[in-house]
């Protein structure tokens, strides 16, 4: 059984509408509240929600019985031994008036942990970086040239080796990653024209293709920062997408088995 719908309410046609067929193609519902789909009488009066079980963006249509509208395509999503067909109330008349689909959404947010240890394999720093639920790419971990030098609320960042330029905003956050820890970008700059670079500025810009303005001090240094000379040696920074904050945990006791020395 299915039920077409009127295109002028779904501005995605349905296309990025999950359902039980897309979370587990072929096989059993692992919760079928996932996604669903809720039937109305053509007068209001009644209500019926299954589970959403596939759509046909083409023509707009949503189904709930283990069929399609042709009486194919059986799949037993319930894992009862049988192909529901799953027909309407005898309260509907035959007829359908307002439907409603709801699907679960994965979670926003996920959390990782950046742990900072002393020599003795106890976590003497501890802090929970929260970011948007997007998942990890391996070029999102990529690390950059850059100096971070303690006192100063000013970074020098370079391009990769290969010409790869870093994703840099304001509100974003920029991790030491010889120190392994987070600073939130306040401002970013990228070098100006030779013409243009202050005689004061010109040991740093010869050092340096960008410079961040971090929203608090340096706390440890991280390569050598460049105050008037050209020369400069360089640590990393790598600049995570999707951080939101950033909270800091103080520090805590690790097992035995994870400290230094433990395999």
């Amino acid at each position: 059984m299915g039920v077409r719908l009127v295109d002028s309410v779904l501005p995605d046609d349905l296309v990025a509408v999950p359902t039980s067929a897309s979370t587990r193609p072929g096989g059993l519902i692992p919760d079928p509240e996932i996604a669903e789909i809720t039937l109305f009488s053509e007068d209001g009066r009644f209500s019926q929600t299954y589970p959403l079980t596939n759509t046909d963006p083409a023509n707009l249509k949503c189904y709930w019985s283990e069929y399609d509208d042709q009486g194919n395509n059986p799949v037993d999503y319930n894992g009862n031994g049988y192909s529901d067909i799953r027909g309407l109330p005898a309260e509907f008349l035959g007829k359908v008036g307002r439907v409603i689909l709801r699907t679960v959404r994965d979670a926003d947010f996920s959390w990782l942990l950046t742990v900072r240890r002393g020599s003795d394999g106890q976590a003497r720093g501890v802090d929970v970086v929260i970011r948007y639920h997007t998942g990890i790419k391996p070029l999102d971990e990529r690390i950059f040239p850059a100096s971070f030098r303690a006192g100063l609320a000013v970074v020098g960042v370079n391009d990769a080796a290969d010409g790869t330029e870093p994703v840099l905003k304001r509100g974003a956050y920029v991790f030491d990653a010889l120190n392994a820890r987070w600073y939130r970008i306040t401002n970013h700059e990228t070098r100006p024209s030779s013409g243009l670079i202050p005689t004061s500025e010109a040991g740093f810009w010869g050092a340096y293709k960008y410079r961040l303005t971090l929203e608090s001090e340096v706390v440890a240094n991280a390569g050598a920062f460049p105050t008037g000379s050209t020369s400069a040696v360089y640590s990393g920074a790598m600049f995570l997408p999707g951080v939101v904050d950033v909270y800091p945990m103080g520090s805590l006791s690790l097992p035995a088995a994870l400290q230094a020395g433990e395999n």
